[in-house]
């Protein structure tokens, strides 16, 4: 996904959108649902055009994103829940893990931080990032 294009409305507001640019296809993206507490964040967006075309691929979609601090604090737990219908669902699913995985592995080496599935880690000052991908 590329750098934001514009923007409207005010942030965190539902009926906020933003637009941007994924594989040189602008799109615009509307905020439905939004909920923060000092530990979780939830973000959900739907595609504010009518479906998009990404190479062969014509999709449309509906996103969930959960961010929330578990295990007292040292880590973070993320959910990433997208519902996509597709003119092929077998490429749309491989652009959207592909996608996914760029995103968070830029997430995770941008701020240091380790992934795991596991129990709780040790507090050794790293940051930790479990997640969890549902589509």
């Amino acid at each position: 996904t590329g750098p934001l294009l514009a923007t409207t409305g005010d942030d965190n507001t539902i009926g906020a959108t933003r637009t941007t640019n994924f594989s040189s296809t602008i799109y615009t993206e509307r905020l439905i649902d939004y909920s923060r507490t000092p530990d979780r964040l939830l973000q959900r967006f739907t595609l504010d055009n009518e479906t998009i075309t990404v190479g062969d691929i014509t999709l449309s979609y509906t996103e969930e994103v959960v961010v929330q601090s578990i295990c007292e604090g040292a880590a973070v737990w993320a959910s990433f829940t997208d519902k996509l219908c597709a003119n092929n669902t077998a490429e749309a699913y491989n652009l959207y893990y592909r996608s996914r995985t760029l995103l968070v592995d830029g997430l995770a080496n941008g701020i240091g931080a380790l992934y795991a599935d596991g129990p709780c880690p040790a507090r050794d000052g790293r940051s930790l990032i479990s997640l969890d991908w549902r589509n």
